[in-house]
């Protein structure tokens, strides 16, 4: 079969969108339904450069994506899928191994996915083409949180969160939950700081908060400070169920999560790297 690559710019968004539907109408974490809004404002958080990104075409007809963002010397494939109808045919594989060239052609050092665990098939891809595993990462979800009310809770806004991120945060931490990535965000997502214990959260008048960020600058941490803004902020938001994402490495679940009533739900991701 003769496949050709294209820059994604060259498909109209509203194509696009379409494309990303069909490919993930089967998905492992839920079918996902794209309208040209909403992957404008996906491509905007993740930073993915449409230029980069690339499509598979069969028959000039498009049947698979890969988006792109990069961050100096290291890329990260934000999201790749093929429409059903072209699975199983090593059209993946090859989408693949053209991304990889580019990236070494471009100078690259290193590029990196996450991928659902228990996306066998994904997870094989992956690993045929070169990527290792980094670590695990996982989702949490609480019905209720208990809640403590603290006089000096103050709102702030995600860009002083993602600085201090970007200065505190651990190295490895998957670029959704990056201090760059964070920066991103604005309204309805909300910041909040106690003492020095930071949070980002997302859009508190919904049914469901999700946690994008918990952070205690290194000098201040084991004081208790972390607990003490989730309690806050548990209050300040009463009757509330809470969630973290499938982007949570596992050493921050098990040592902090996991003790304050935190669930882990059965779907989790794995961080793959692979050196250009």
């Amino acid at each position: 079969m003769d496949f050709q690559f294209c820059a994604a710019y060259e498909l109209p968004l509203t194509d696009l969108a379409d494309l990303f539907t069909r490919a993930f109408a089967n998905y492992i974490g839920g079918a996902v339904h794209m309208d040209a809004r909403f992957l404008s404002s996906v491509l905007a958080k993740e930073n993915v450069d449409l230029g980069l990104s690339q499509l598979i075409l069969e028959a000039d007809r498009p049947v698979g994506f890969g988006l792109m963002s990069r961050q100096g010397n290291t890329s990260r494939l934000a999201g790749m899928g093929i429409v059903p109808e072209s699975q199983g045919q090593q059209v993946g594989f090859r989408l693949l191994s053209h991304l990889l060239q580019q990236g070494r052609e471009r100078h690259e050092t290193h590029m990196v996915l996450e991928a659902f665990e228990q996306n066998t098939r994904a997870v094989k891809l992956y690993q045929k083409a070169g990527f290792q595993i980094v670590q695990r990462l996982y989702g949490y979800h609480a019905e209720r949180l208990p809640g403590e009310t603290a006089a000096h809770l103050r709102e702030s806004d995600c860009y002083t969160v993602a600085k201090a991120l970007v200065q505190w945060g651990d190295a490895d931490l998957p670029w959704q939950v990056s201090g760059t990535t964070l920066a991103r965000l604005g309204h309805p997502n909300r910041a909040y700081i106690l003492d020095q214990a930071m949070a980002v959260i997302s859009d508190p008048t919904q049914e469901t908060i999700y946690l994008r960020c918990l952070l205690v600058p290194l000098p201040h941490r084991n004081q208790g400070q972390g607990s003490r803004l989730l309690r806050a902020l548990a209050a300040a938001f009463p009757q509330k169920q809470w969630a973290i994402q499938a982007l949570c490495p596992e050493g921050y679940g098990i040592g902090f999560f996991e003790k304050r009533g935190f669930i882990r739900q059965p779907l989790n991701q794995l961080l793959m790297a692979i050196a250009l």
